[in-house]
């Protein structure tokens, strides 16, 4: 009898993969793109990101490698200098004697700056495969999950001290200003 594993061994895989993020996912921050380009007839991959639904299909390159990878990190992407909204990544595996592999990640949703919505979660299914499942469908629409705290915001108190502040040094300023005029015509006239 073969083992599992002398089977598995033995296998050629033919199609490169993405496990993550995965389509229609919220991401933020640094994202860890996970996935496999070891293949038959491997040759390089490289890894981009557009805009979803750019008719000029602008890719921004990530990462171009020859090394193979299997079911671990093919990049990073930092979202962070990116407006929030909706983007694509891209996966082409160059092999040789043959077309390229491209794998699109599509919808992949950009929450740096703006509240991720949260989605119902789907319906379980019973332990016992006897049991009848039963589906109840909530009417509540997706919750807006609330921002941080803004360490930066001004009071509206620290606003008004500093109009007034701004306020008296011009007043100051412009005293002075017009006292020296003053000093000097009535030097002149002397």
């Amino acid at each position: 009898m073969i083992s599992s594993e002398v089977v598995f061994a033995n296998q050629i895989r033919f199609e490169a993969s993405v496990q993550s993020p995965l389509p229609g996912e919220a991401v933020q921050g640094v994202v860890q793109v996970m996935g496999t380009t070891d293949i038959r007839n491997f040759e390089a991959y490289e890894l981009s990101f557009a805009f979803q639904g750019d008719p000029t299909e602008s890719w921004f390159l990530l990462v171009e490698s020859n090394e193979a990878v299997e079911r671990d990190l093919l990049g990073e992407w930092d979202t962070t200098t990116l407006t929030d909204g909706d983007y694509v990544l891209r996966l082409i595996v160059r092999l040789s004697g043959d077309d390229p592999q491209e794998i699109r990640i599509e919808g992949l949703r950009v929450r740096n700056y703006t509240p991720i919505e949260s989605s119902t979660p789907a319906p379980t299914l019973p332990a016992d495969p006897g049991a009848t499942a039963t589906i109840t469908l909530s009417p509540l629409p997706p919750t807006v999950t609330p921002l941080a705290v803004n360490p930066i915001e001004f009071s509206r108190e620290e606003i008004l001290g500093s109009f007034m502040s701004g306020l008296l040094i011009a007043a100051v300023s412009l005293g002075s200003v017009g006292l020296y005029v003053l000093t000097r015509r009535s030097l002149r006239d002397e």
